[in-house]
């Protein structure tokens, strides 16, 4: 079955009111509708290796610089700052 969609805000949305029979159902999207907006995401889905791989690039100084372990706080501190320089400088 094909039903027609539109994007409100990344989320799909039926243009007819539609009731579904369970709460996740599959769909399928042509590859050349998803804009990918991170090197991290490809084919509409993301990789966890590249996720770490990128990780370990942000924080590899930090733990080079810091023997003792990072907190997850630390970890998620730390990932935050590298965004907010990335995208709002």
């Amino acid at each position: 079955m094909q039903i027609e969609m539109k994007v409100k805000d990344g989320m799909l949305q039926p243009l007819i009111p539609t009731k579904f029979k369970h709460k996740q159902v599959m769909i399928e999207i042509a590859d050349e509708e998803i804009i990918n907006i991170d090197d991290g995401v490809q084919d509409g889905a993301t990789k966890k290796t590249d996720i770490g791989e990128k990780l370990d690039q942000i924080l590899g100084e930090y733990r080079k610089n810091n023997n003792a372990m990072i907190s997850p706080e630390q970890d998620k501190a730390i990932w935050h700052k590298h965004l907010e320089e990335k995208y709002f400088k």
